[in-house]
């Protein structure tokens, strides 16, 4: 498998957007319970996934897991599902035989993220 990191000039402008948001979708996350909750910046990496490639899409997962180092109640556990989950759904999509991100990406919370 080849990775594609070359970027057109426009494209850089929106791929340095997805960066910021899935970072900052992470951190502003909405608390449902105790040890629950939503985290927005999974958005950002599979639209930068699906957009720029498995290569881009990894590093935003990367920069959206760099919350879960910074806070002080997240382990590193929550870091490695992040970074995994633009790994393994960009694998499925490339590889497998559904090509819906929304199927392929709620599997993988319900399999490995629970």
């Amino acid at each position: 498998m080849q990775l594609n990191f070359h970027l057109l000039p426009r494209a850089f402008a929106g791929l340095v957007l997805l960066i910021v948001a899935a970072f900052a979708g992470n951190t502003f996350h909405l608390h449902l319970f105790i040890g629950a909750g939503f985290l927005f910046g999974s958005i950002a990496t599979l639209l930068a996934l699906r957009l720029f490639g498995m290569g881009w899409g990894v590093v935003t997962g990367v920069a959206g897991a760099a919350f879960a180092l910074f806070e002080t109640n997240s382990h590193a556990a929550v870091a490695a599902l992040l970074v995994l989950e633009p790994i393994l759904v960009g694998l499925v999509l490339r590889y497998g035989r559904c090509s819906n991100i929304a199927l392929v990406d709620g599997s993988y919370w319900l399999l490995l993220g629970m």
